[in-house]
């Protein structure tokens, strides 16, 4: 699982992974790690930081938009629960 070196993850990582978590109504629990490509057993709420995370480091220009993010997230939802 990636983890911010300082032990904390950026502002803007945390806000944009409260915001996806609550647009899409993220439920506490288990099981999404597993369809975010997240590594490691975290629950709900900490996949969606940990991938908001790692699309952070990765992306870059054009990609580093929240509609990017959304679409990249919403692609890897399961598709019987949106």
């Amino acid at each position: 699982m990636i983890h911010p070196i300082n032990g904390q993850f950026p502002l803007v990582v945390r806000e944009l992974s409260e915001w996806l978590i609550a647009r899409y109504r993220i439920q506490p629990g288990f099981g999404l790690a597993g369809f975010l490509g997240v590594k490691g057993r975290c629950d709900n709420h900490k996949a969606v930081l940990v991938w908001v995370y790692s699309q952070y480091l990765s992306c870059t220009g054009e990609q580093r938009t929240t509609g990017h993010l959304r679409q990249e997230f919403v692609r890897l939802l399961p598709g019987d629960l949106f």
